[in-house]
């Protein structure tokens, strides 16, 4: 038996032949860099693996959230509770989820074009976040360069 990582956040608890008989197994979660924030963990779950299958699928849910972070992982462990009488032994007992994230921003600043005469005007540049369409404020030119005021608001 063995445990490995499948589409979505499942993992995926697998024989190498067909159970003759339900094959009881305690799934369990550990933080990695992903911690309790970051998916439900589980402790000493148990999951059946029914007579005449191969394997289970065992959900993990992710939580989501609007943090820019790094990529996150966490380790799941299998062990096997009740084998009916079955010769089942653990091949490979743990599997890493990974949490890639998908809040990470782009700032892009627009600028413009001034006449001479127009120096001592205001003058907009726009900065543009992506993720959340949040825009930065107004900056001023004025007779020093680069002297900018930025304020954040939201659109």
């Amino acid at each position: 038996m063995w445990i490995t990582t499948a589409a979505g956040s499942d993992f995926v608890a697998t024989m190498s032949g067909e159970a003759q008989e339900d094959v009881a197994i305690s799934f369990t979660t550990t933080n990695g860099s992903a911690a309790g924030s970051d998916f439900t963990s589980q402790t000493s779950q148990t999951y059946t693996i029914l007579a005449g299958s191969t394997s289970i699928n065992i959900p993990v849910e992710v939580l989501g959230d609007d943090i820019a972070e790094a990529t996150e992982s966490f380790t799941a462990a299998i062990i096997i509770d009740n084998a009916n009488a079955q010769q089942v032994t653990i091949g490979t007992g743990s599997a890493t989820g990974t949490i890639n994230d998908d809040d990470a921003y782009t700032i892009s600043l627009a600028g413009f074009t001034v006449s001479e005469t127009d120096a001592n005007a205001d003058h907009n540049f726009v900065a543009t976040m992506s993720g959340e369409d949040l825009y930065f404020g107004t900056g001023r030119c004025s007779d020093q360069l680069y002297n900018y005021q930025w304020q954040c608001s939201r659109k």
